[in-house]
């Protein structure tokens, strides 16, 4: 009942999520064979954040894939990583266990949620830049008559 994210690094060896582990993999290098599961009662999954999958070379869809009521199933799964670093990798899937494909994960642009007083450059945070522009015009005055400026 093991639950592992893996964005980065290398596993040398195979890679087995078991006894109804979680794995997501989102980056990092896997130079073995993928396992999920490992018997007919496991039921792990292992996520997978990318783009361009393809089992077999076969373009595949979004999704969850099983073993479609068989025992297992032996294939091969291709496509980019979300920290783009291709994947490669026989996997072998077992009793009620998956793999789980997913898109990128979308970051969403940052928007401002009110003005800030004292924000003069007008990018939502008050910062060394809007207190040079305010140091720039320091003590400048554009009312008429000029007098009326330092009353």
């Amino acid at each position: 009942d093991s639950q592992v994210n893996m964005s980065g690094g290398v596993i040398v060896v195979a890679m087995k999520a078991s006894d109804n582990s979680q794995v997501s993999i989102s980056g990092g290098a896997i130079l073995g064979d993928i396992y999920a599961g490992t018997n007919s009662n496991d039921g792990s999954t292992i996520t997978f954040a990318g783009s361009n999958f393809r089992i077999n070379g076969t373009s595949v869809g979004y999704g969850e894939y099983d073993t479609m009521g068989r025992d297992s199933v032996h294939a091969t799964l291709t496509g980019t990583l979300a920290n783009d670093e291709p994947v490669d990798n026989e996997f072998y899937i077992y009793g009620s266990s998956s793999i789980v494909l997913v898109p990128d994960p979308v970051v969403p642009d940052p928007y401002c949620t009110w003005p800030i007083v004292g924000d003069v450059s007008k990018d939502c945070r008050v910062d060394i830049v809007d207190l040079a522009m305010i140091a720039a015009n320091w003590m400048t005055c554009n009312l008429e008559p000029q007098s009326a400026c330092w009353e």
